[in-house]
């Protein structure tokens, strides 16, 4: 009998010992519950009672639109104080040579109208042109106009030659543009050289 009752007493042992076992991992995993449980409700905003109020409607109010930087990466400057009736600006570069670089603008507006004033037809709003070198007063062969000096290099502006469009409302928007465009342009204070 002796050994009938270790066999019993080995048994009870193993049972035991696989209880303590589960209860264990049970705690634990509780454990672990309560404080992911907790985490997930520090986490989540709550919401606190908003008084109610009424207001009273208003008018809109209208905003006109600030004037703008238009960047001109590929000659180095950017555009300065650009008015809201052109700020749909868009450019093509054209390289002449080793010592001039040039921009023909229009506007999105306009190429809209008539595709001959895109920046890519033969006539756009004008063109700006970034000279190599210092500005020399005595080149009388110039069919630009001289705008401003920076180090290395001066900026230039050549107006339309001729209308762009035979549509009227394409061609009154291109007189209206250009004339808008070159007010900006000739005004030095309206071009840096990009950093």
């Amino acid at each position: 009998m002796s050994k009938f009752r270790q066999n019993q007493t080995g048994s009870v042992v193993i049972v035991v010992l696989a209880l303590v076992i589960v209860a264990l991992t049970g705690a634990v995993g509780y454990l672990v519950y309560q404080n992911q449980h907790k985490a997930a409700q520090a986490s989540t905003p709550t919401t606190a009672a908003v008084p109610k109020t009424t207001t009273t409607p208003t008018a809109p109010t209208k905003t006109t639109p600030s004037p703008t930087t238009f960047k001109v990466p590929e000659l180095g400057i950017q555009l300065l104080n650009v008015p809201t009736t052109i700020n749909d600006l868009n450019y093509a570069v054209t390289i002449n040579s080793s010592t001039l670089s040039s921009a023909l603008f229009s506007t999105i507006s306009l190429s809209n109208l008539d595709k001959g004033c895109s920046p890519t037809g033969i006539v756009s709003n004008g063109a700006l042109g970034r000279n190599k070198g210092t500005f020399d007063v005595n080149n009388d062969g110039l069919f630009t106009t001289f705008v401003k000096q920076f180090p290395g290099f001066w900026i230039s502006y050549e107006h339309p030659q001729a209308a762009c469009s035979d549509n009227p409302a394409a061609e009154t928007l291109h007189a209206s543009q250009t004339t808008i465009f070159q007010k900006l342009v000739m005004n030095p204070a309206n071009i840096e050289a990009i950093q």
